[in-house]
């Protein structure tokens, strides 16, 4: 139980250093990720069941690995459409069209850990 409660904890500050690192500077984006990671982690403390716990703990590990590779930032350049994207040092980046070559009509694809945040 005790190794379990040090992997809850781990994961917890993993999610958390994720969301430093990722929002740097945005407190506004901090206090939204800090509270829903402090959120999800009360929700499942009433978790006692070992495979429930486990599977929790996958998913936040997931989720801060999720935060620290596939979460940009991207701030408006004054006036105009353009945009400076932020990019961390793990960002995982693969061969992708260029955004001329995107047809304008295509959705972004949005995901993300939601409410599966959580663990504990």
């Amino acid at each position: 139980m005790a190794s379990q409660s040090r992997a809850v904890l781990q994961a917890y500050k993993a999610l958390h250093r994720a969301a430093q690192v990722t929002f740097a500077g945005d407190s506004y984006a901090l206090g939204i990720v800090g509270d829903r990671i402090r959120t999800g982690f009360r929700e499942q403390a009433a978790l006692t069941d070992p495979a429930a716990v486990a599977k929790q703990l996958l998913i936040a590990r997931d989720c801060a690995a999720m935060l620290r590779t596939h979460v940009v930032r991207a701030t408006r350049e004054s006036e105009g459409e353009a945009f400076r994207v932020q990019l961390g040092e793990d960002t995982y980046l693969e061969d992708s069209p260029t955004p001329s070559a995107t047809p304008a009509t295509e959705a972004p694809s949005v995901g993300g850990c939601g409410g599966a945040a959580s663990s504990r």
